[in-house]
């Protein structure tokens, strides 16, 4: 009955991949689905559906994230906990795979799984990866690594050097520059690899974000970034210029990920301020990725998380006023599902309620890599 029941989910996939053949479109089995160009991947890390409500009801006008026509429900939980922690989390939508919590990239019996970007690599198109966290935290990790424990952080450093990854914009300069397991110069490297590398203590990103190039590293930190209510402000900058880097290097299109980290440590520390905060500064990047998307109309987005975090609950306030108020029931993850919202070409293959691991195979069938 396994089988059967496995078979009969999965053939109308395999009918609809071995149907497209070099063409533009994804047969799914209700209607033909136009397959996007681009795809952008973006992950607010701890942001529940409570999050996103409490930032619609501080907002004073409506928030991009309610235009977005198809939404969805995805459940997070991973192989070894009811409640995931973002490397099995990330994992899950990077891999396709349910692993056990802190792994990165791995399976359940800890061997390495591809990832989107490597399959996106392999797919002729560019890749990029911009966060307001370190580069080595768990969620952009398991975009770019295969480690058995998230703490690995220079062997996830190392492991960015496997890829050729186009764009890549986040913290934790640090894993790159000043190792203690090797001797080896990571930017140095990159360097030598034709990589234009700039750091915060040497320009600003906005002064970066001028300067010509093919493709780049920009590490906006020693380690974590600066909250964006303490003046952190390069994510809607660097997913413009992102964007439009990815755009110009292939004909075949690009995949990108921008994680909006610091919505999960927010929730860790229970600051409602510093949360709708993040919340608000990810608007202003949705509002980058859709002036793109809707000028191309070949893109893709998709907006989601790796799991909640707070157990936040919306207590009162006043509607548009900015005064919403609300509090947590946790300092940690919680088991929640969390929502999914899409806009663009293969938008309508994420509505409905799923497990993370299918974003990983809605986004390669409909992505085609």
């Amino acid at each position: 009955m396994f089988f059967y029941v496995g078979l009969t989910y999965y053939i109308p996939i395999l009918i609809a991949w071995s149907s497209f053949v070099g063409g533009v479109s994804v047969e799914s089995p209700q209607k033909v689905v136009e397959r996007p160009k681009n795809i952008v991947l973006i992950i607010g890390d701890g942001m529940g559906l409570a999050h996103v409500a409490a930032a619609i009801h501080d907002a004073t006008e409506p928030l991009l994230i309610e235009d977005f026509p198809v939404v969805g429900l995805q459940k997070t939980h991973s192989a070894s906990h009811l409640v995931t922690d973002s490397g099995a989390g990330a994992t899950a939508m990077s891999c396709g795979v349910k692993t056990y919590n802190s792994g990165i990239g791995m399976s359940i019996d800890t061997l390495p799984v591809k990832n989107l970007m490597e399959y996106a690599e392999e797919g002729g198109k560019s890749t990029g990866i911009i966060v307001t966290s370190s580069l080595v935290n768990a969620t952009p990790a398991a975009f770019v690594a295969h480690q058995m424990y998230r703490g690995f952080q220079e062997a996830i450093a190392a492991d960015y050097l496997e890829l050729d990854l186009d764009y890549v914009v986040g913290g934790g300069l640090v894993y790159f520059s000043q190792r203690y397991s090797d001797d080896r110069d990571l930017l140095k490297e990159l360097k030598g690899r034709g990589y234009l590398v700039g750091a915060y203590h040497h320009e600003s990103f906005k002064k970066f974000s001028s300067r010509d190039s093919d493709k780049a590293y920009y590490f906006t930190a020693h380690d974590i970034p600066l909250p964006h209510f303490q003046g952190r402000d390069y994510l809607p900058l660097a997913a413009t210029h992102g964007l439009n880097l990815l755009d110009r290097r292939e004909d075949n299109g690009f995949f990108l990920m921008i994680e909006a980290s610091q919505i999960d440590h927010a929730s860790h520390a229970q600051n409602l301020g510093y949360l709708l905060s993040e919340m608000r500064d990810l608007n202003e990047t949705l509002a980058a990725v859709m002036a793109f998307a809707r000028g191309d109309g070949e893109t893709l987005v998709i907006v989601t998380a790796d799991h909640a975090t707070g157990g936040l609950y919306i207590q009162n306030g006043k509607p548009g006023k900015g005064k919403v108020r609300a509090a947590f029931t946790t300092k940690h993850h919680t088991a929640d599902m969390v929502p999914v919202y899409a806009y663009g070409p293969g938008a309508e293959f994420f509505s409905g309620i799923y497990d993370n691991t299918e974003i990983f195979q809605k986004i390669r069938q409909v992505g085609g890599f």
